[in-house]
């Protein structure tokens, strides 16, 4: 069984910056081991296939994890490969950081699915870990970002020093372990995009460890197109709905959870 095989989803991305996120891959992997799954409306990133030889599938535009399952599905990654990679386009990192995030995986088995640290390309904290979200954490970070529930959502005055758990992870850049995995899908299909990564997460969570790991990190875009685009907002609106009907309004799961992670970070800063 090989170690670790990526996914990367493209939707109408810029050809430089898919051209960069493959270029990290390559610094840890072989090309064989990518896996690029096209949403865009044209067939322009086509290229990438001549380009760095990488495995390439265009698709109609199923959304977000229906295209990462849709890899996972085609190649039969699980059945492959020991761990799988799922990374956004607008990601870049350094050489060695999948290959100390692997050998992490290897020395805690424990662990199901893990994530670095996520920065702005300003080496700012981009804050992509978080406390699991009710619905008063939505609204209030949306309409008071600034206010005590929005900070303690996105977890802004606390940054763990070593690896902790965390359920909040973001589907930007996550490596979990195919072992956790059932019926051979990734992500539940029912989110379009939004929320899919929290639901992964809590589900792994549910049988193994999820980590989140400071001293390993990632740069990401993040343009927060949805703050802009009327779509994309009305999509973040029906995947929260969707998420709180699956798990609950009222989640006695979330409550405990989110206690632990604080009473774990203050002892992990201390």
């Amino acid at each position: 069984m090989k170690k670790i095989s990526i996914s990367i989803v493209l939707h109408n991305t810029n050809l430089s910056t898919a051209k960069n996120v493959i270029k990290s891959c390559l610094q840890d992997v072989s090309f064989k081991d990518i896996f690029i799954i096209d949403n865009s409306k044209n067939n322009y990133l086509s290229v990438l296939e001549k380009i760095f030889s990488v495995n390439y599938k265009k698709i109609n535009n199923r959304g977000f994890g229906s295209a990462h399952n849709t890899a996972y599905k085609s190649y039969n990654l699980n059945k492959k490969y020991k761990y799988h990679l799922i990374v956004n386009p607008d990601v870049e990192f350094k050489k060695n950081t999948i290959k100390e995030l692997v050998f992490y995986l290897d020395k805690n088995n424990e662990v199901g699915a893990i994530m670095p640290q996520v920065r702005n390309f300003d080496d700012t904290l981009q804050f992509a870990r978080r406390c699991l979200p009710s619905p008063m954490h939505l609204i209030m970070k949306r309409l008071f970002p600034n206010s005590k529930t929005a900070i303690e959502y996105e977890i802004k005055n606390h940054e763990p020093t070593k690896p902790i758990q965390l359920i909040g992870l973001c589907g930007c850049f996550m490596i979990i372990r195919n072992s956790v995995i059932n019926n051979n899908e990734i992500f539940d299909e029912r989110f379009f995009m939004y929320f899919e990564d929290f639901d992964l997460s809590r589900r792994i969570a549910k049988k193994s460890k999820v980590i989140y790991n400071p001293n390993i990190f990632i740069y990401h875009g993040s343009n927060r197109e949805h703050k802009r685009n009327i779509k994309l907002f009305f999509y973040l609106l029906l995947s929260a709905v969707k998420y709180f009907n699956k798990w609950g309004y009222t989640d006695k799961f979330r409550r405990n959870s989110n206690k632990k992670i604080f009473e774990d970070i203050l002892q992990n800063i201390e």
